[in-house]
């Protein structure tokens, strides 16, 4: 019996040892409370939420204003804002149409060159974007409102943004240009743009810039998903050699012109659908 007790109080310090070593040496758990653990637990075992394309499905109003019977816009930090949030949108979806509708109210005295003030609200905004380097297809447009209420003074939100989904081109490229880059969209298992018009115009007209003002391009290749990943690294690099050759026939040194791949590693989109393929399948021209 005088063992047996000894026994009992040294096994149970044991015990006692090893929880306290398990949760606090392994599990890291000491100084958190048990809901944190579980949230803690919660954390680290729910995967990440899925990011769904972006498209503007109904008209937004955008944060500008303009004086009566005037086109010209009235921004703020808000507008920067929506400029920087909605371009996002924009990227995501490369065959869209962006329309701009600009309101107008009858009343309104028009002394601009269009048919009314709604016209030409939207085509100062369509400008306001592509100076600040939002290269798009826009499409104007005019709707009139009454705004008698704010005669005299801002009306405030006078032109509506859409989106306009368009049928996705599969068999031809498309060009997008932006501040610093131009991408072009290649259809599917294709690596020679040099026939296309619209590839040859934008890549004569980046040439130009870049000789005129010394600078580099960087061309990065990528894919969508479909095929071996190390084919598509492959690919990739075909295509940035041929957007290379074709910026040397335009006039750029060859060591001006660097090119590298991506493969299907970077998309833009998801690829589980065809449009998303098709915006994935694209060479980047970065303007170092």
């Amino acid at each position: 019996m005088k063992i047996l007790i000894p026994g009992l109080i040294v096994f149970t310090v044991w015990c006692v040892i090893s929880v306290r070593w398990y949760v606090c040496g392994v599990r890291e758990l000491c100084g958190i409370s048990q809901d944190s653990a579980n949230k803690q637990q919660i954390t680290v075992q729910d995967p990440p939420p899925q990011i769904e394309e972006e498209i503007l499905a109904e008209p937004y109003q955008a944060p500008l204003s303009f004086e009566w019977s005037s086109a010209d816009p009235i921004t703020s930090e808000e507008f920067t804002e929506f400029r920087d949030s909605i371009k996002n949108v924009f990227d995501r979806s490369p065959a869209a149409v962006v329309v701009i509708t600009g309101l107008y109210d009858p009343q309104e005295i028009n002394n601009s060159d269009f048919e009314n003030l709604g016209l030409a609200r939207a085509q100062s905004i369509k400008q306001l974007l592509l100076n600040q380097g939002i290269k798009r297809s826009f499409k104007i447009n005019s709707e009139p409102e009454d705004l008698s209420s704010v005669l005299g003074g801002n009306i405030n939100q006078g032109v509506l943004f859409d989106l306009v989904p368009q049928e996705v081109n599969t068999t031809g490229f498309i060009v997008t240009e932006a501040k610093n880059k131009l991408v072009i969209h290649f259809p599917s298992k294709s690596a020679s743009p040099d026939k296309d018009p619209q590839v040859s115009k934008a890549l004569k007209k980046l040439s130009t810039n870049a000789i005129n003002n010394n600078r580099n391009l960087l061309v990065i290749g990528h894919t969508d998903n479909q095929g071996e990943a190390i084919e598509n690294k492959k690919l990739g690099l075909v295509r940035a050699t041929k957007v290379k050759d074709l910026l040397i026939s335009y006039g750029l040194h060859e060591k001006n012109v660097l090119t590298e791949s991506e493969g299907d590693a970077v998309p833009l989109v998801s690829n589980n659908s065809q449009r998303g393929r098709q915006q994935n399948r694209r060479v980047e021209i970065i303007i170092l």
